[in-house]
């Protein structure tokens, strides 16, 4: 069954309400560079969360310090919406783009007449 990305990205905010913690925040505001903050969805600045119950899935997060989507396991509840059941999904939701290099334009030089 597959689920609307809608409902993977929103739903575990009505549940938990995390994104107005104030220990996400701080937690947030110590683990990422201010412009990476400004660039990443809230949802991906979130720690993983196991869950209180005794499920073992392999899910992925995303890790705002180390700039990937790394593997975890999942209870099965109350965790966050940092939890991803591909990494394909991880990456596309939260994945930065790629800086772009600006092109360096090519020194012209006039042939000498000899």
């Amino acid at each position: 069954m597959k689920v609307s990305l809608f409902l993977a990205l929103c739903f575990p905010f009505c549940l938990v309400g995390i994104a107005s913690s104030e220990k996400t925040s701080a937690h947030l505001e110590r683990e990422a560079p201010q412009e990476l903050l400004q660039t990443l969805p809230a949802l991906c600045r979130l720690p993983p969360v196991e869950g209180p119950c005794r499920g073992r899935f392999y899910r992925y997060f995303y890790n705002s310090t180390a700039h990937e989507c790394e593997h975890f396991t999942y209870g099965g509840c109350r965790g966050n919406a940092n939890n991803f059941e591909t990494t394909e999904m991880c990456r596309r939701v939260c994945k930065p783009p790629e800086t772009r290099k600006t092109a360096q334009k090519p020194v012209q030089r006039r042939a000498a007449l000899c």
